[in-house]
Parts: structure tokens; C-alpha cells; sequence
């Protein structure tokens, strides 16, 4: 049996007219990219690189980058997109942990096409294609290594619950080495579409308007960032797509009623990206509470809630002496998450299995808790975390961004509260919440850096 082969040469040469990457500066075609890669392909492997080679970069996203992903797919390669925002001893460790036998800083592979012209080599889906961190929020980054096969399927489920065609245009919102920035990439380059690279610090509202986005992908702190502008959603934005941790019902609420195209999806890296997504039935009717299990996605509760998947998009493994070791239970991964598949088609996220504690005997889920503090018109964001407490374990307590006097409006919370939850999940303490509490450039909240910090404090 011959392994299957990724069409993707085939889709870059039907849409070879199409725009494939577009910048502030120019519109690259896929004819183009196809020109590129090359010239890359053949820089590479003259440099040494081929098929099992791990090869690191560390770059901004660029026309160069892309380039770079898939020439290094062509010639069988793994790449390893690690975080530019890390400090250069943490990323000479992860280059070393990863065993890289090259790392890319500088994407400058020349302009001049091969002399020799040779036919687009075969990309097959079984070849390990990348190997990326785990975003390491609520525990310690993984290298996660995925198949291009994880990839490709993940696009394809997406792009069926999602139409992305020739002539859209989706943003470059996320990093390229997180697996949502991937994700981006993977659907705009099997379909047609266009990948458009805003500049480094680019405003999202102005770069919506500036690249004529079709689709875009966000997570809930851009999504409030951009709220905060008060700017009406673009003409030609179709898609607003919104994961990466606990989404507030408020914030989404707010934002259809604004008139944002918004879709949620609940994913994780293990598995490529999403998992389930809200359709455009959903987004008429402002379904809020569950999402859409996408093809070539099985998904399953365990008996004490815990969600669990399996599927052509589940990764090799995590890497463990060099190779990919997959942890599973009968056939399932664990994802850490607590959850309800409802009749195999729909999923619906209640939150972290390993952000819940106990204080008193009785079970916390913090994400629970945020809710109804986001439900306050007020609270912009919420966060809640275990406090260690002699008498109960623990207690929970909030960071929370509030619009207006903090201690007033605390009490408040706290009167209202009482009417909503027992008193053993009133927070006991509320902390003002900063910026600075999140993950860098992915934007997520850090609960480790926020536990650290309230139980550090004397």
C-alpha cells in the first residue's frame, strides 16, 4: 500500500494566479510561492537539511517564514517554530532538548529560481511535519510533535464548518509557533485563500480594514481589546474566531450584539487545533453553551467529566528520548479539560480538570466562579485561583479588571454574589488584574504566575 500524499502541491498550482500571502508591501501569488519555495528548497538541502531533520526557527512571522515551513515539508524535514519572546539561554535549551540539527534566524534565501527545474516533491501525511510547545499556562510546556496528516485534517474538518475559498483573506493574528497560527495556515494554504501578515504591533481594527480580512482568529483579550475601540465590524469580515481558554459569555454577547461574526471553538495543541467550533447556524441564534464536533474528531466524557479525543488529528506524541510517546487510555487522549459530548455531535467546556481545588472537602472549579464575575457589566476580566488556607485547604480568590472604584465595586460583587453561589465559592479576596499577568504574545492568562504571586504575598 503506497503512503497517501498530501494534494497540497496540486492545490498551489491549480490556484497559481490567487493571492497566497499578502503584507502591507505586496501580494505574493501562489505561482510566486511556489517560485520561493523552491529557491528555498534548494538553498536547504544544499545546507545540509533533509528528510527527519529538526530544524528550529526563530523569526518573525514573515513571507520567509511560510516559505520556509514548506520547503522544509518538502524535503521531509520537522520544523521546530519556537518563541521568539523567550530569552536566548531558554531558547538555545529548547533547541538542544529538541535536538535540532539547524536553526533558522535569518530567512534570507535569495530570489534566483533554481536553474535545474524539478517537479514539486511528494508531501505525505504520515511524515512528522512539526514540533511545537505545549503553551505551558496552567502547567510545563511539552513538545507536542505532530503529522502533517494532524495538520492537513484539521484544516480540512475546520474548512467544512467554515468556507474558506479563493479571494479570503484570513489574518496572521497568532504566532507561527503556537498550533492556532499553524492552524491559519494550513486552512488559507489547502483552500485558496490568502494568508495576510499584518506589521509586528500592527493595530487589529486597522489591520482588518487595511488587509480587506474575510476570517480572523482571536483570543478573548483581543477580542476585548478590540471591543474597547468601539469600531463597527469591517464589510468584508465573514468570520471572527475566538478560542484559547475560558471565552466570557458577557464578551461574546457583547459582540454579536455589535455585530461581530462571531464563531467559538474549544481546541487544544495536542490535537492540531480545534476540536469543536460553533457554526453559522449558531452564530443566527447566538448558541453560546455548546460547539460542533468537526470531522475527523471523536470526542467522549469520561465518568468524572474529564473530556477525551481521539481522531486523525491527534499528535505522535510527546517527545521523550528523542521519539514521540503517546499517552493514552484505551484508545483516548486525556485533555485535561472538563466537558459534556452531547449525542457525539456537539461539546460543551466547563473548564480545566487541573485548575479545580478543594476547600473544605468541597469542589472549586474556578472557571465556574468567573462566570457570574463576568457577568457584571463592569468586570472586564476575571481570573480565579487557589489561596492556601490552614483551616480549608484553600480558598479562592480574584484578580479581577474592573471599570470604576475597585473597593466599591467589589462589595458589590460580593453582596450580589451571595444570591448566586455558596458562600464556599465567594471569593474571599479580590486583587486588581494588569496585562502583565498574561503569556506574553499568545495572550492567555497565566493562573501559575497569579497563584505564585497571592500565595507569595505576606
Amino acid at each position: 500500500m503506497p503512503k497517501s500524499v498530501c494534494p497540497i502541491s496540486k492545490t498551489i498550482q491549480k490556484f497559481s494566479s490567487q493571492p497566497a500571502i499578502i503584507t502591507g508591501k505586496n501580494v505574493l501569488t501562489y505561482r510566486a510561492l511556489e517560485e520561493r519555495t523552491q529557491t528555498a528548497q534548494d538553498f536547504l538541502k544544499r545546507s545540509g537539511i533533509k528528510k527527519n531533520s529538526r530544524v528550529a526557527i526563530t523569526s518573525p512571522a514573515s513571507v520567509d517564514y511560510i516559505v520556509a515551513l514548506v520547503a522544509l515539508w518538502r524535503l521531509g524535514a520537522v520544523a521546530c517554530p519556537l518563541n521568539t519572546r523567550l530569552p536566548a539561554e531558554l531558547l538555545k535549551d529548547q533547541c538542544e532538548k529538541l535536538k535540532c540539527q539547524v536553526r533558522l534566524t535569518d530567512l534570507s534565501f535569495g530570489r534566483t529560481i533554481p536553474t535545474k527545474q524539478e517537479k514539486a516533491p511528494k508531501i505525505f501525511l504520515d511524515q512528522p511535519a512539526t514540533i511545537l510547545f505545549t503553551s505551558g499556562s496552567s502547567r510545563e510546556p511539552k513538545p507536542a510533535v505532530h503529522s502533517f496528516a494532524n495538520h492537513y485534517y484539521n484544516a480540512l474538518g475546520s474548512n467544512e464548518n467554515i468556507s474558506v475559498r479563493a479571494g479570503d483573506r484570513w489574518l496572521l493574528s497568532l504566532p507561527l509557533y503556537h498550533v492556532s497560527g499553524l492552524g491559519i495556515l494550513f486552512r488559507t494554504l489547502i483552500s485558496g485563500g490568502a494568508i495576510a501578515i499584518p506589521a509586528p504591533n500592527e493595530d487589529l481594527a486597522q489591520a482588518l480594514r487595511k488587509y480587506k480580512i474575510t476570517h480572523c482568529s482571536v483570543v478573548p483579550t483581543q477580542l476585548q481589546r478590540l471591543l474597547a475601540q468601539n469600531t463597527k465590524p469591517p464589510q468584508a469580515l465573514k468570520v471572527l474566531l475566538v478560542g484559547g481558554g475560558s471565552i466570557p459569555e458577557l464578551l461574546i454577547e457583547n459582540a454579536l450584539d455589535k455585530g461581530w461574526p462571531v464563531y467559538i471553538t474549544y481546541g487544544l495543541t495536542e490535537m492540531g487545533s480545534q476540536v469543536a467550533t460553533s457554526t453559522a447556524a449558531d452564530l443566527r441564534s447566538k448558541e453560546l453553551n455548546s460547539a460542533k464536533i468537526l470531522k475527523f474528531r471523536s470526542v467522549k466524557t469520561a465518568s468524572d467529566g474529564e473530556i477525551l479525543v481521539k481522531g486523525k488529528i491527534l499528535f505522535l506524541g510527546y517527545l521523550q528520548h528523542n521519539k514521540p510517546k503517546l499517552p493514552l487510555i484505551k484508545g483516548w487522549f486525556k485533555t485535561g479539560d472538563f466537558g459534556l459530548a452531547v449525542s457525539k455531535k456537539r461539546l460543551k467546556v466547563f473548564g480545566r480538570k487541573d485548575n479545580m481545588f478543594i476547600s473544605g472537602g468541597e469542589n472549586i472549579q474556578p472557571e465556574e466562579i468567573e462566570k457570574y464575575l463576568r457577568r457584571f457589566e463592569f468586570v472586564k476580566e476575571a481570573v480565579v485561583v487557589p489561596r492556601k488556607d490552614k483551616e480549608f485547604g484553600f480558598r479562592p480568590v480574584a484578580f479581577m479588571r474592573i471599570n470604576g472604584n475597585f473597593f466599591l465595586k467589589t462589595a458589590q460583587i460580593k453582596e450580589s454574589l451571595q444570591h448566586s453561589l455558596p458562600k464556599y465559592k465567594i471569593p474571599v479576596q479580590f486583587y486588581p488584574w494588569t496585562w502583565e499577568y498574561s503569556t506574553g504574545e499568545s495572550l492567555k492568562l497565566d493562573r501559575r504566575l497569579l497563584s505564585q504571586v497571592v500565595n507569595q504575598a505576606k
